[in-house]
């Protein structure tokens, strides 16, 4: 069985207690994780006890923003690499659902959540779940959180992104280096209460919540399509 590197960026005190429920979920899974890395933005003394739950802590010496998980990333074991946010946690089959869909179409990142390009604003790009489907479908982006990776790609990946610039929509960023190196990204399905994502509560925290949200997706769209040494990507948007 493939071994997965769970990677979960920490930030906002109000989410910390999360990290225990997903710590549990990860270890009672049917398939379970090869190790939990938490990459910490926060203070150390935010975190709440998590000794005897098997999570190695990264701590950050600033807040990386959400860019931090790519980070955690380069110290990953396993052959692949699952995104989590703090702000999310897997059903007892989440993790053996990707690592099927997974050898079923190799080389590729599959994901429970992304986004197809279409013209105009971000905000108008069909968006498309994992509990949705019932087969594979093809996205331009993947929406960062159950998203696996295999960890053979990150260093093309890594190579490409734009460690600064990427912070806050990185996302966006790192789906744009998948298309640079020709990576596939797929949104394949699984089964509400068996192998979807649960969402934790989020307390009105995150960027997502800030008013200039979608405005600032735009900005990053349109940063990534004119990037200067790269072939132009999402031009058909």
């Amino acid at each position: 069985m493939s071994a997965v590197s769970v990677v979960i960026p920490h930030y906002f005190a109000e989410r910390a207690p999360h990290l225990r429920r997903i710590a549990t979920d990860l270890w009672r899974s049917s398939v379970q994780p090869a190790e939990i890395l938490v990459w910490n933005n926060d203070t150390a003394d935010s975190l709440p006890d998590l000794a005897g739950l098997g999570v190695t802590i990264l701590q950050g010496h600033e807040n990386g923003g959400c860019q931090a998980r790519l980070l955690a990333a380069q110290r990953a074991a396993g052959t692949h690499v699952l995104f989590l946010d703090n702000d999310t946690t897997v059903e007892r089959e989440t993790i053996a659902n990707l690592l099927g869909w997974a050898r079923r179409l190799p080389e590729t990142i599959v994901t429970l959540e992304g986004r197809v390009v279409q013209p105009g604003s971000y905000r108008r790009w069909p968006k498309y779940y994992g509990r949705q489907l019932r087969t594979p479908q093809r996205v331009d982006l993947s929406l960062g959180r159950g998203e696996l990776v295999p960890t053979a790609h990150l260093p093309a990946l890594l190579a490409l992104y734009p460690f600064g610039q990427g912070e806050a929509m990185d996302d966006l960023w790192w789906s744009a280096c998948a298309a640079w190196t020709g990576c596939p990204v797929y949104v394949v399905p699984c089964r509400r209460g068996r192998s979807a994502l649960i969402d934790l509560p989020r307390y009105g925290t995150g960027i997502s919540a800030t008013p200039d949200y979608y405005a600032a997706r735009d900005r990053a769209v349109a940063a990534i399509r004119t990037r200067a040494d790269r072939p132009e990507i999402w031009a058909h948007g």
